[in-house]
C-alpha cells in the first residue's frame, strides 16, 4: 500500500476513534488484532508507538457502556507528531497539538536510532521467568517482542543448515559485528551447527553437515549399498531428541567460536555485502560468480 494511502487511513481511523489532549495523539479499538495491525502499520511509517490495555470503567448510568478491554495506541514525540501532521490536523483539537509541537524543549529521545529498521532502547528492568516446556526453540515474553539474552557471556543462536539459515546467520553476525563488537572480540559469540542430512544404511545412521560431506560418506559404500537420505529443510523438522543430539547436547553438538582475524578486511566485507548500496555488492558478485561451483549450490 502506497504511504499516501497509510496516511489516509490512519487520518480516517482517528477521527472516527482516536483523540488528543495536545501533547500526544491516541487510537482506541477493543480488538487485539485491530491493534496489531494499527502497530504494525505505524511502524511501516517509521511512527512509534506506545500501547496500553484498559479494563472497562464506565459509570453505570452512562448513555454509552464499555464492557470489553480495550487498547489504546499513543505517539507522542515532537518529530513523529510533526511527522503525522497529515493524520490529526483535522482533528478538533489539532491547534493543541500544533502549539505543543512549537514549543521549545530540551528532552532527548527515549531512544538510539541504530538503523532505518533498527532502534536501542535503555534496559530499565530485568526479571527472572520460569521455562515453560520442555524444549526451548525461541526466547519470547507474553504481550513482548522476542529478544536474545545470555547469560554468563555465552550468547549461541541456531539457524537451519540451508542457504536460508547461513542468510540468517550473516545477518545475526553483522549486527554483532557493527554493534556488539566488544562481544566478538572477546570470543563471547558461538554458533551452533546443526546438520544438513541423515544418511541411514540398516540399522547405523550418522548426520552430514554439507553436501561435500555426505557425497564422502556415500562414496564409501559398496557400489550395489541401499541406504537412505533424510534432508533437514529446517529444525522445525527435527524430533526433539534428535535436535538435542545433535546440536543441543554439549557432549556432541558442534560450535563455531566467531573470530576475526583481520578486522579491517571483515569491515569492507560486512560493508560491501551487507551494505546500503547496492552497486558494490553487483561488482562483488560479478566478480567472483565466475570461481564458482555450480554443483556445490544449494538450491
Amino acid at each position: 500500500m502506497e504511504e499516501e494511502l497509510q496516511l489516509a487511513f490512519l487520518k480516517g481511523y482517528f477521527l472516527g476513534d482516536g483523540t488528543t489532549v495536545g501533547q500526544n495523539i491516541s487510537f482506541t479499538t477493543n480488538s487485539n488484532q485491530l491493534k496489531d495491525g494499527l502497530l504494525y502499520l505505524l511502524g511501516q511509517l517509521g511512527l512509534i508507538a506506545s500501547h496500553s490495555k484498559h479494563k472497562p470503567s464506565t459509570a453505570i448510568d452512562a448513555p454509552i457502556q464499555t464492557r470489553h478491554d480495550y487498547y489504546t495506541i499513543t505517539i507522542c514525540g515532537k518529530e513523529q507528531l510533526d511527522y503525522c501532521r497529515s493524520i490529526w490536523e483535522h482533528h478538533p483539537n489539532a491547534d493543541q497539538v500544533a502549539t505543543h509541537i512549537a514549543k521549545l524543549t530540551c528532552k532527548s529521545q527515549a531512544y538510539v536510532a541504530i538503523s532505518d529498521d533498527l532502534m536501542g532502547l535503555k534496559v530499565i528492568s530485568n526479571d527472572q521467568i520460569e521455562l515453560v516446556g520442555d524444549y526451548v526453540y525461541d526466547f519470547s515474553v507474553q504481550d513482548d517482542e522476542n529478544f536474545v539474552c545470555g547469560v554468563g557471556g555465552l550468547c549461541a543462536h541456531n539457524t537451519d543448515a540451508d542457504v536460508d539459515g547461513a542468510h540468517i546467520r550473516t545477518l545475526i553476525l553483522t549486527f554483532f559485528f557493527r554493534y556488539q563488537r566488544a562481544l566478538v572480540d572477546q570470543g563471547y559469540i558461538y554458533i551452533a551447527c546443526p546438520p544438513l542430512y541423515k544418511l541411514e544404511r540398516g540399522r547405523n545412521h550418522q548426520y552430514c553437515y554439507s553436501d561435500r560431506e555426505l557425497q564422502q560418506r556415500i562414496a564409501e559404500f559398496p557400489d550395489n549399498a541401499n541406504y537412505t537420505i533424510q534432508r533437514f529443510k529446517g529444525l522445525g523438522e527435527m524430533m526433539p531428541q534428535q535436535l538435542w543430539d545433535t546440536t543441543m547436547n554439549p557432549e556432541t553438538r558442534a560450535m563455531k567460536r566467531v573470530e576475526i582475524e583481520d578486522a579491517a578486511e571483515a569491515d569492507r566485507i560486512f560493508t560491501v555485502l551487507m551494505g546500503d548500496r547496492v552497486a558494490p555488492r553487483r561488482e562483488f558478485i560479478e566478480t567472483h560468480a565466475p570461481n564458482l561451483n555450480l554443483d556445490d549450490l544449494d538450491i
